[in-house]
């Protein structure tokens, strides 16, 4: 968090500051300590996965932070949501990380992937619990009634990445 924080640029503005220190962590080989953590993440602490994709997205690029959400499983619910939420802040922050017209593609690509296996899976879920289908976009009724909050959450951020 404290990294994050160092690196996120004060009013809005990228600054050289945020350059300088993206560039020693480079040569630190900081994203590949990231990408470990993401790999082999066992946690539930939503908000150091988002640092830590954050981090990797500015540390070694956006297409970084897409390798890790296309290979993650399916059912890393919080993984996806975390690293979909670092996309869009990344992105809103740093709006020339989007200048190459294949990233800004790739991006596309992998929030509806991920979009589709989240409504695959909440149909699923709805026909194995004998419960109505859900309308698009809205996660399934689970037990004792409480929505897939983190099915939501990632159909939410995956719409707003893709525009």
């Amino acid at each position: 968090q404290a990294l994050r924080a160092f690196l996120e640029p004060r009013g809005g503005r990228e600054c050289s500051a945020t350059s300088a220190a993206v560039v020693a962590l480079r040569s630190r080989d900081v994203a590949a300590a990231l990408r470990r953590l993401l790999d082999d993440f066992s946690s539930s602490d939503k908000e150091l996965l988002e640092d830590a994709f954050y981090v990797l997205g500015l540390v070694d690029g956006l297409p970084a932070v897409l390798r890790v959400l296309h290979a993650s499983e399916t059912s890393c619910y919080g993984l996806r949501s975390a690293g979909l939420k670092s996309l869009f802040e990344l992105v809103r922050t740093f709006p020339d990380l989007l200048s190459q017209h294949q990233v800004a593609q790739e991006v596309h690509a992998v929030a509806s992937a991920i979009a589709k296996e989240v409504s695959t899976a909440d149909v699923a879920a709805a026909a194995a619990a004998g419960l109505p289908l859900p309308p698009a976009g809205i996660g399934v009724v689970g037990p004792g009634g409480a929505a897939s909050a983190e099915g939501i959450e990632i159909l939410r951020l995956a719409e707003l990445l893709r525009g």
